[in-house]
């Protein structure tokens, strides 16, 4: 019996594989043209008062299938500057934007206008 469970554990472990995925991380960042178009977009769907601060093109989070992301904020006050919304790029341009989450890196990031 001992036998038996120890071959299928050794066949369910060489099934398994650990890979990474290159592609993901080699994706082109989009061009600026593209950043800032997806930028003002994202800015218009955030609903937020101007001035509207930007950080610049990073890498978001390793699980987001959008590789790159800009942080955007309201400047109107101290207090609107704690609300930071997301926007999202693939090589070709804007994909989405959302309300930042813990994860995505906007509380580490440095503003700027938009």
């Amino acid at each position: 019996m001992q036998l038996k469970t120890l071959l299928m554990c050794l066949s369910l472990a060489a099934c398994s594989s650990v890979s990474e995925d290159v592609t993901a991380q080699n994706v082109e960042p989009p061009s600026d043209a593209n950043v800032l178009a997806g930028t003002k977009t994202a800015a218009v769907e955030s609903h937020f008062e101007p001035p509207i601060e930007v950080s610049d093109l990073v890498r978001s989070n390793p699980n987001n299938t959008p590789q790159w992301m800009v942080c955007l904020r309201s400047s109107k006050t101290e207090e609107s500057k704690r609300i930071t919304y997301s926007a999202f790029f693939n090589e070709k341009g804007y994909v989405s934007s959302r309300y930042s989450v813990i994860l995505d890196p906007c509380a580490s990031q440095t503003y700027h206008a938009l």
